[in-house]
């Protein structure tokens, strides 16, 4: 806790105030997105994938100036929601909240901080350059339904290598081969260490080794696809896919999301989701052909911390 700039700045809050902080920083959306919010939070904080501490305030004489959060994450990574103010609280509020924010996540040897948001001021978006988020990508969030899915298994030349900790090594590298030449957020998983990148795949969601699959053509490695099932929304994402740079533009790309979406159907899950940079035309125009519509947009800000 500091006071010494004429405000406190507390993690965690009060018993009270964590829900006054909830609802602050969820206050950049409408009233209904901000209820949905609020409401996933809280359940969040039940479940313990978000902790007290992780919710910062900033009071002065009882009065909530300001609130943000950070959510630790697998593979060294973090989720930010910047700093709100309430009515008329000093911007310096903003500032010495993010710059607390930024030290929990280096004592908690954060990589990788990213926040998403859905549209960020002129003052947010001089707050993330203070403190060294640059904008990375504008994200498309896509959704496909089971009617679009193959029944069976897609006519393919390629072959699917389902994930074992045999193969974890061949995954790995050709995982970092996929990034070469990429057109999809490349600033960020090139940057860093590759077994943290892949435990931030796994963590995604619930990890079923036959979801994550090496692809191969003619005995060679040329690609990957990665799952996370989702049961509880009835559906499976996307985490990651891609071909190695010398074999792409043979269709492949196609036949690999056939393949996760006729997995998919093969789970039982009604839908596909997946997140997609707006910059990476080509997969745009992949996952609007096979039946993918937008549902969402979010900014990607992102720093990277530490060695």
């Amino acid at each position: 806790m500091a006071h010494n700039l004429g405000f406190s700045i507390a993690t965690p809050p009060g018993p009270h105030g964590l829900d006054e902080a909830l609802a602050l920083v969820f206050s950049r959306f409408d009233p209904e997105q901000a209820a949905e919010y609020e409401a996933i939070y809280r359940a969040a904080l039940q479940e313990g994938t978000l902790r007290p501490e992780w919710v910062l305030e900033a009071r002065h004489a009882g009065r909530l100036l300001g609130a943000a959060i950070y959510q630790l994450q697998p593979g060294r990574t973090a989720l930010v929601w910047p700093p709100r103010l309430a009515r008329k609280a000093p911007r310096r509020v903003a500032v010495s909240l993010m710059a607390t924010m930024v030290e929990c996540l280096k004592r908690n040897d954060i990589r990788l901080a990213t926040s998403l948001l859905n549209r960020v001021d002129p003052e947010e978006r001089q707050l993330l350059g203070i403190s060294q988020f640059k904008h990375i990508a504008e994200l498309i969030y896509l959704v496909g339904f089971r009617q679009d899915f193959p029944a069976s298994p897609p006519q393919t030349e390629l072959d699917f290598e389902a994930y074992s900790p045999q193969n974890h090594s061949r995954l790995a590298s050709v995982v970092q081969a996929t990034y070469e030449a990429s057109l999809d957020c490349p600033a960020l998983d090139k940057a860093r260490d590759i077994e943290d990148v892949l435990t931030g795949y796994r963590g995604a969601g619930r990890f079923v080794p036959d979801h994550w699959a090496i692809v191969r053509h003619q005995q060679k490695d040329v690609g990957c696809v990665l799952l996370a099932d989702h049961p509880q929304e009835d559906s499976c994402e996307l985490v990651y896919m891609g071909i190695t740079a010398p074999m792409r533009g043979r269709g492949w790309g196609r036949q690999v999301v056939r393949w996760a979406q006729w997995r998919t159907r093969e789970a039982g899950r009604s839908r596909l989701v997946l997140a997609v940079d707006a910059a990476n035309y080509p997969a745009v125009a992949l996952y609007t052909s096979l039946g993918f519509s937008a549902w969402d947009r979010r900014q990607c800000y992102a720093r990277l911390l530490g060695a």
